[in-house]
């Protein structure tokens, strides 16, 4: 082992130096690193690479049919006494590391992050577990220890909390003649909640949602999604989709003046996309009446640009739009007839000839 002390740590820094902010990862790392550097530069006591790729659930079946080699046994031995049984994605991007010498910073810090967020929702998920067990465990009289441990569990891991787990901790707490806690648990979750949390349909294994509190909250803050409606992503991912619910949504939303603001604060190739979303529903034979509206909106949002300046009169014509020929329709239409002044001054028709 004494060659591994030569060996540079670089993938240790790397996750050092990033936002990774558990010792968990820390310690899979210089584990790892460990038991791989150890198969590079002892090769002949260590098991080599390749074992470590093999999945160890293959390596029981194995052992089972006495396919084992000597070596693979001892093997075996090795990686169980150091519990490293298998190569998850990061260690996998390390063994490249150790094997080829050249360290790939990026991949390993982007693995070790997917990594440490996986090892931080597990262990939320087993303390929001253990946050019950004053209920589950026990027939002594401890309501208020029951109801403090649940509330804990849940507003200190809330970001891994579901709306089908909110929703039965309040039925619980209420179950108990807790509706106090219950109601400052559903608070809690309003004010740290973003508005897709409560959005039954991202949760389809959920059963209904049957308090009435809870479906007021539910309500509520439904209607923050409408106010935080993105005009640009809906445009870009429908114009991929052609969902007839998305085009119906952004129809009912969309307006000259918000698509005038989209496109003016954007250039080039975001602008020019945004244009051309919003004009290709008018290439569709039979456009729905919600497509030709977000055209109308596109096409007014243009004409609107055109009127600032000359230049932009000028831009706008290659998306089909004739500033000269709408301001001459508007002042056709504005003109009235002799009958149409007649009738607003409350005259007769034939006095105006």
């Amino acid at each position: 082992m004494v060659a591994f002390a030569e060996f540079p740590l670089t993938a240790i820094d790397a996750v050092d130096g990033s936002s990774t902010g558990t010792s968990a990862i820390k310690e899979q790392t210089i584990h790892s690193l460990t038991i791989l550097g150890w198969s590079k530069y002892q090769p002949g006591l260590a098991p080599p690479f390749d074992f470590y790729a093999d999945n160890p659930y293959e390596r029981i079946m194995k052992s089972d049919k006495k396919e084992m080699s000597d070596e693979e046994v001892s093997w075996s031995a090795i990686t169980d006494r150091y519990k490293f049984e298998y190569l998850d994605d990061y260690d996998a991007k390390l063994l490249e590391y150790v094997r080829d010498g050249i360290p790939d910073h990026d991949a390993i810090k982007e693995a070790a992050e997917h990594q440490d967020a996986e090892v931080t929702k597990r262990e939320a998920h087993d303390a929001i577990k253990t946050g019950f067990n004053p209920f589950h465990g026990s027939f002594a009289d401890n309501v208020d220890e029951v109801a403090q441990s649940i509330r804990q569990a849940l507003e200190t891991h809330h970001k891994y909390v579901s709306l089908g787990t909110l929703h039965a901790s309040v039925l619980m707490l209420k179950s108990m003649d807790r509706n106090e806690d219950a109601l400052a648990l559903i608070k809690f979750f309003e004010t740290n909640q973003d508005a897709s949390f409560w959005e039954p349909e991202n949760e389809p294994f959920e059963g209904p949602i049957h308090d009435l509190d809870v479906q007021s909250a539910l309500l509520a803050n439904k209607a923050k999604v409408v106010e935080e409606f993105d005009l640009e992503k809906e445009l870009l991912e429908v114009s991929r989709s052609l969902n007839s619910e998305r085009i119906k949504r952004i129809a009912d939303q969309i307006t000259p003046d918000a698509l005038y603001s989209l496109i003016k604060a954007r250039e080039n190739e975001s602008m020019r996309a945004i244009i051309y979303v919003g004009l290709e529903f008018a290439r569709i034979g039979n456009a729905s009446e919600d497509m030709l509206k977000i055209v109308s909106a596109t096409k007014q949002a243009l004409g609107m640009i055109a009127q600032e300046s000359k230049l932009n009169a000028a831009r706008v014509k290659k998306y089909g739009i004739n500033p000269e020929i709408q301001t001459a329709a508007k002042r056709k239409d504005s003109r009235s007839s002799p009958l149409k002044e007649a009738k607003e001054k409350g005259r007769p028709a034939n006095q105006c000839e």
